[in-house]
């Protein structure tokens, strides 16, 4: 086994040791996505769907599931 000192990143995520404990940052993974597929120049939304909507099955139209 190898000391290999504190650890920076882990299949692209980032790890930021702080005296409170570790933190880590999935954002550099997530950059290097949206740059491979070419989504750079897209807008985030916090969620795409309205959670109450659901599709059938059967005939694929939108159903409000109140």
């Amino acid at each position: 086994m190898k000391d290999l000192h504190e650890l920076h990143y882990l299949l692209g995520i980032k790890v930021i040791w702080t005296r409170g404990g570790i933190c880590i940052s999935p954002r550099h993974y997530i950059l290097n996505l949206l740059y491979k597929f070419a989504l750079t120049d897209c807008k985030p939304v916090s969620s795409p769907l309205d959670r109450n909507l659901k599709q059938d099955v059967d005939s694929g139209a939108t159903v409000c599931a109140n």
